[in-house]
C-alpha cells in the first residue's frame, strides 16, 4: 500500500493512499484509525479539527463525522471546552477484549478440529513462512508483522467461513491491538508469537481438541504478562 508522510508541529500523520478508497470519508477514517492503532498518534494526544481539515484538504464536516465514529469505537474522546483527544488505553476494555477473543477463537478452533473436512492450509503456511523468513533483527517492522499476524488468524477463521467474525473481533479489540504494536518492537515477543502460531497450526493438523483450552490459556497469560510490563514502562498511556 502506497503511503505518504505529513509532518507538522502538532502531528505527524502517515497517510493512506487516497486512490485506494471509494470515498473521502473512508480515506480519512482509515488514515486516522491506523495512526491511532499504530501509536503514531499517542494516547491522550490532542487532535485538532482545523489541522486535520487542512491536511486532508476538506471541510470540517467529514472530519467531525469520522471523529464521531472513532469516538463510538472508543479510540477518541471529546472533552467539553478542551477539544478532541486520543483516548487512553482502557485496561477494562483490554481485559474484556481478551475474554471475548479467547471465547470466540476457542469455538472456531473446536469447529475446525471436530470437522471431518480436509482444509487447505497452504495460504496459512505461506503467511507463517513469511513471518519466519523475515529478518526482524535488521528490519524490525511492527506494521508488517501485525498485518501478517492478523492475516494468519483471519485465514484460520476463514476455514469455517468466520472471517466476518474475525474482522468484527479485530474491530472490537482496538485497545488490544495498540498494545500488540508496543509488543512488536521486542524481538523475543515476535519469536514467541511465531512459535504460538506453529503450535496452533499443529493443533489444527492433528485435530487435537484436547490442547485447545490449554493453548489459548497460555497465549492469554503471555499477553497479560507483556501488558503488565508495558504498563510499568509507560503508565500514563492507560486508564
Amino acid at each position: 500500500m502506497k503511503k505518504t508522510e505529513i509532518i507538522n508541529n502538532e502531528l505527524t500523520l502517515i497517510m493512506d493512499d487516497k486512490n485506494e478508497h471509494k470515498t473521502i470519508k473512508s480515506w480519512i477514517y482509515k488514515t486516522l484509525k491506523n495512526n491511532i492503532i499504530e501509536l503514531v498518534i499517542k494516547p491522550n494526544q490532542k487532535i485538532s479539527e482545523f489541522y486535520l481539515s487542512q491536511q486532508f484538504k476538506v471541510s470540517r464536516i467529514p472530519i467531525r463525522e469520522v471523529l464521531t465514529i472513532l469516538e463510538n469505537e472508543g479510540l477518541v474522546e471529546v472533552l467539553p471546552q478542551k477539544g478532541t483527544f486520543v483516548k487512553k488505553i482502557s485496561l477494562q476494555e483490554i481485559h474484556s477484549g481478551i475474554f471475548f477473543r479467547k471465547a470466540i477463537e476457542a469455538e472456531v478452533l473446536f469447529e475446525i478440529v471436530e470437522s471431518t473436512q480436509n482444509y487447505d492450509l497452504s495460504y496459512i503456511y505461506h503467511t507463517l513462512e513469511l513471518m519466519k523468513k523475515y529478518d526482524w533483527e535488521k528490519n524490525n517492522d511492527p506494521k508488517k508483522f501485525h498485518y501478517l499476524d492478523n492475516e494468519f488468524h483471519r485465514q484460520i477463521f476463514k476455514l469455517v467461513y468466520k472471517e466476518y467474525q474475525w474482522d468484527k473481533l479485530d474491530h472490537f479489540v482496538s485497545g488490544h491491538t495498540r498494545i500488540r504494536f508496543l509488543e512488536l518492537f521486542d524481538k523475543k515477543t515476535i519469536v514467541n508469537i511465531i512459535n504460538q502460531h506453529e503450535e496452533e497450526l499443529e493443533i489444527i493438523i492433528e485435530k487435537n481438541k484436547d490442547k485447545i483450552r490449554d493453548f489459548l490459556s497460555r497465549h492469554t497469560s503471555n499477553f497479560i504478562d507483556h501488558l503488565n510490563n508495558i504498563i510499568k514502562l509507560d503508565p500514563d498511556m492507560f486508564e
